[in-house]
This record gives C-alpha cells, sequence and structure tokens, in this order.
C-alpha cells in the first residue's frame, strides 16, 4: 500500500535528520527532549504517524513542513 511506503519514507527521514544531529540512538533523542522513545521509534519506523506529533518533531529537528518534503517524490 502506497500509505506505508510513504510512512515508512518518512520516518526514515525523520531519523536521518536525528542522526544529522549527532543523536546516535533514538532513545538519547527522545530523553533530550522529554518525549516517549517507544512512540518516538514507531515514528521512525513508519508506524503510529499522528500529524500533531509529526509537527512537533519537525520543531526538535529545526526543521519545518517545507523543509522537509522539499525532495519529496
Amino acid at each position: 500500500m502506497q500509505n506505508d511506503e510513504d510512512l515508512k519514507k518518512i520516518g526514515s527521514k525523520i531519523k536521518k535528520l536525528r542522526k544529522e544531529k549527532n543523536y546516535t540512538s533514538h532513545e538519547n533523542f527522545a530523553f533530550e527532549h522529554e518525549i516517549s522513545s517507544s512512540f518516538y521509534w514507531s515514528v521512525e519506523n513508519g508506524r503510529n504517524m499522528r500529524l500533531d506529533y509529526f509537527l512537533t518533531l519537525l520543531k526538535k529537528l529545526e526543521t519545518n513542513p517545507k523543509d522537509f518534503f522539499e525532495d519529496w517524490e
């Protein structure tokens, strides 16, 4: 299903942005930003994506929807 593929693509990009911010693990990122590590992990893996949570993560990763989806195909 296309939606599943898109969610995995979004999760992969969030993971990439986290690593670019020098967070080697999702646990460290989640702890520092006071978010649930298990829920964050599920987002990085393309599951359990809620729009409000996604927008919050973009802010914590210092980006915005326009920049995040800039190279979306």
